[in-house]
């Protein structure tokens, strides 16, 4: 059955099928969609996500060496910013609900290299509990959510940046496309 698009609302939790620019075809709620998230299918071979990347966006425009997907170490740092020995690592539900022991392990190891790691972690997930990094707890999966944890991150950075991802969204993909024609 296909629905015409004012036939649903926008933030409903009904779910529909959608087919991205690279062709793949996914079930996501409405709602989901609207606030903020993609294909899953892109997001698995790029492992990355539209929260990381909005993490990357913003990141970059204080930080103009700032690094996506740092793989200078044995495991990778979502945002790696040099200047200031800071990686920033986005833990989403999906993506981080089964690797406790590897979130751990790249803690301990930005420990034993004197990196600094600050953590945006979605709250449903659980406690990493070693005081290896700083944790910015995200109560919801959605862009105010995301919006508040990004504030509070920059505040731990001692900076500020004008957020607005409503706003900002066309570029956060733009950057994310570009990415995904790169992998």
């Amino acid at each position: 059955n296909t629905i015409a698009p004012d036939e649903i609302m926008a933030h409903t939790n009904k779910k529909v099928w959608w087919r991205c620019p690279s062709g793949h075809d996914y079930s996501m709620t409405t709602a989901s969609k609207t606030n903020g998230r993609g294909c899953p299918i892109c997001a698995m071979a790029t492992h990355t996500s539209f929260p990381e990347q909005a993490v990357f966006f913003y990141t970059k425009k204080k930080f103009p060496d700032a690094i996506n997907a740092y793989r200078e170490y044995v495991v990778e740092l979502d945002v790696f910013v040099p200047s200031i020995n800071t990686a920033i690592e986005y833990d989403g539900y999906r993506a981080h609900k089964l690797k406790l022991k590897k979130d751990l392990e790249k803690n301990r190891l930005c420990a034993e290299k004197s990196i600094r790691l600050i953590r945006l972690r979605e709250d449903m997930l659980p406690n990493l509990d070693d005081n290896l990094s700083t944790v910015i707890l995200l109560k919801q999966s959605n862009m105010k959510a995301l919006e508040e944890a990004l504030v509070k991150l920059f505040s731990v950075l001692g900076v500020s940046v004008d957020i607005d991802l409503l706003r900002d969204e066309i570029s956060i993909k733009e950057q994310y496309d570009n990415l995904k024609k790169k992998a």
